[in-house]
């Protein structure tokens, strides 16, 4: 490896990616100690992935040796940055031309909620210009857990970090953890949030808990959102008598409000919901002016008139109204008597709209296609 050094380092400064993937912790040690002082003025991509099998295999010894890439040098072009099983910890003002920050860490998700909050603001306040902030898992995690409707989030959020040139935050560990992030931060210029670590890019989007909805509401921290999940483990699919867990009622008041500040929403997926009967919503009558796509997916207290009674009043309100797909997946409720026949036969053939209607469906995706893609289709 030394030699390879030898001949490829008089070149450096025409390099433009430098990519070190699933190597031994040696090889690594032995590329960055010879770049510590080499200058990289052209490299726009730097990916590097260490070898866990091996680690886990040969167990090495404990080392003082830091990952500290082009510590003495200067990477001005530097754009994306993609680290695998690496230390993040050498991230400053140096790269702060970076546009794509993804990382693999197998500890990050394993910490608690304000440190992982907190290592994400240190990533943010380093790197300005920033775009996408990709932190991914080894495994993948619901959308949302039986926290979500209950979680409280008073304890964890002060005031939030502002961001004003991400649009993309990729968060891959479980719910609860991505609440308290996502709550954390004002992005005037993000567009949606996803999981990249799941397998399949029409299951990227996660779900955002309803406890997020009294932040959203208060700081309006996502302005230019264009796709949004709310999520919530309805705790009465098994037990229809079970009553609305009165947390679920103190989260969902927020929710007209959270949407007002939503004006450039195109896709609203309501996952999992208690919607409780209590009208919540009528607000999507005024609210959400540009929305084009209304998923509801195995919710509970909401009618097919109901929805009928929106649609009708958005068009009333705009001549040429945005919405132009309603779905529903997984019907919970008894929508079988009469005014429900007749909301369903005038959403199938009077709206001249897409209706999806699918009672034993639990999923809003389509049967094939790509998230980011369909979402960026809606622009």
């Amino acid at each position: 490896m030394k030699e390879i050094m030898r001949l490829i380092i008089p070149y450096s400064d025409r390099w433009r990616t430098l990519r070190i993937f699933q190597v031994p912790d040696k090889v690594i040690r032995v590329v960055f100690d010879r770049l510590l002082n080499t200058p990289v003025p052209m490299l726009i991509k730097l990916e590097v992935s260490a070898n866990y099998a091996l680690r886990l295999k040969h167990r090495p010894a404990q080392t003082k040796w830091r990952f500290r890439p082009f510590w003495f040098g200067v990477v001005p072009s530097l754009q994306s940055m993609i680290l695998e099983r690496i230390s993040y910890d050498h991230i400053d003002t140096r790269f702060a031309s970076l546009r794509l920050l993804d990382i693999l860490d197998p500890g990050m998700w394993v910490e608690g909620a304000v440190v992982i909050a907190l290592k994400v603001h240190r990533i943010l306040s380093l790197l300005p210009h920033l775009q996408s902030l990709r932190l991914r898992s080894y495994r993948s995690y619901p959308r949302y857990t039986d926290h979500d409707n209950t979680q409280s989030l008073g304890s964890y959020i002060t005031s939030p970090l502002s961001h004003g040139s991400l649009v993309e935050l990729s968060l891959g560990g479980p719910p609860r953890l991505r609440n308290v992030v996502i709550s954390s931060l004002a992005l005037p210029e993000v567009r949606y949030f996803v999981d990249r670590t799941r397998f399949y890019g029409d299951e990227w989007e996660i779900g955002l808990g309803i406890c997020c909805l009294q932040v959203m509401e208060t700081t309006r921290p996502f302005p230019n959102l264009i796709s949004l999940r709310l999520a919530a483990d309805n705790t009465r699919y098994n037990e229809k008598s079970n009553p609305t867990d009165p947390r679920n009622s103190s989260n969902m008041r927020h929710l007209q409000g959270a949407l007002v500040g939503l004006k450039m929403l195109r896709s609203l997926t309501l996952d999992g919901m208690d919607l409780e009967g209590q009208g919540h919503l009528k607000c999507l009558s005024e609210g959400c002016p540009e929305l084009r796509w209304l998923s509801l997916v195995c919710c509970i207290g909401y009618t097919l008139s109901e929805l009928q009674s929106i649609i009708k009043l958005r068009k009333t309100l705009r001549a040429n109204d945005s919405l132009v797909r309603l779905a529903v997946f997984g019907v919970l409720d008894d929508l079988s008597g009469p005014t429900e026949t007749a909301a369903k036969l005038w959403l199938d053939k009077e709206w001249n709209e897409e209706f999806v209607y699918t009672p034993g469906f639990r999923y809003s995706q389509k049967a094939k296609g790509d998230y980011l893609y369909d979402v960026h289709s809606l622009v």
